[in-house]
């Protein structure tokens, strides 16, 4: 897997934590003052919400533009969810190119519940697009930009099973997306791009519990390694933290 493509960052995450760990103690603490406030007969917090800048990568797929979610085990952020998306046509003609050559871009929403796109309330929403990582210094490119959400193809929690599952999700006849099921830390988020048809239907376990190269990967599918392409890979967030 080629570093120059998925570089590794030092910098510690930001937007996610201050939308995640942070607001959570906060609304804890006002969650207890409102509690003591009120008495007993108080509502408890919606566990289904989850509102937040919700970064996002950005990659392209025969012809397609793609957001996936970018998780955080423990958060309000641990949601695997890819979005196909349309992005205007002046973004398009200055990162499409560079998304063919799998450059890194990514995206910083505007706040928002990340259940409002599973539930279909959500059908677009501003934000800012970086090259590289939004919150390990990539570039601001463009500001307040309206992304559309075309299709929900996954909305999945994060889940204690072991790693080396993956979820796919066909894009067509001979279109497929293969997503890391990312399970208990250490973990990772991986995403390949397949073309042809393959013979497995359902999700399906790789029997390795580390991120996999294309080669074994399109053994595994019955497929030439050509067919196989890494599209995402993600370690960083996923490692223990001690």
């Amino acid at each position: 897997m080629s570093s120059k493509i998925y570089p590794a960052f030092s910098k510690q995450m930001l937007y996610r934590r201050l939308n995640g760990a942070k607001v959570t103690r906060y609304l804890q603490l006002l969650t207890l003052i409102l509690f003591l406030s009120f008495g007993p007969n108080s509502q408890a917090q919606d566990p289904q919400k989850a509102v937040g800048v919700h970064g996002m990568v950005l990659f392209e797929f025969e012809g397609k533009i793609y957001a996936s979610h970018m998780p955080l085990h423990h958060s309000i952020h641990s949601y695997q969810v890819i979005l196909e998306i349309r992005l205007p046509p002046n973004i398009i003609s200055r990162v499409n190119q560079r998304l063919k050559q799998r450059k890194l871009f990514s995206i910083a929403p505007e706040i928002f519940d990340l259940f409002d796109v599973k539930n279909n309330k959500l059908s677009n929403f501003t934000a800012k697009i970086f090259q590289g990582h939004f919150e390990r210094g990539g570039q601001v490119i463009a500001e307040n930009i309206d992304i559309t959400i075309k299709d929900v193809l996954l909305f999945e929690s994060i889940e204690a099973n072991k790693n080396g599952r993956f979820y796919l999700l066909k894009q067509g006849d001979n279109s497929t997306l293969a997503i890391h099921q990312i399970g208990p830390l250490d973990s990772y988020d991986q995403i390949f791009g397949i073309r042809g048809n393959i013979s497995k239907t359902l999700n399906f376990d790789s029997g390795i519990n580390k991120p996999i190269d294309t080669l074994p990967l399109s053994k595994i599918l019955e497929l030439k390694a050509e067919d196989v392409e890494l599209l995402y890979l993600e370690t960083q967030d996923f490692r223990k933290r001690h």
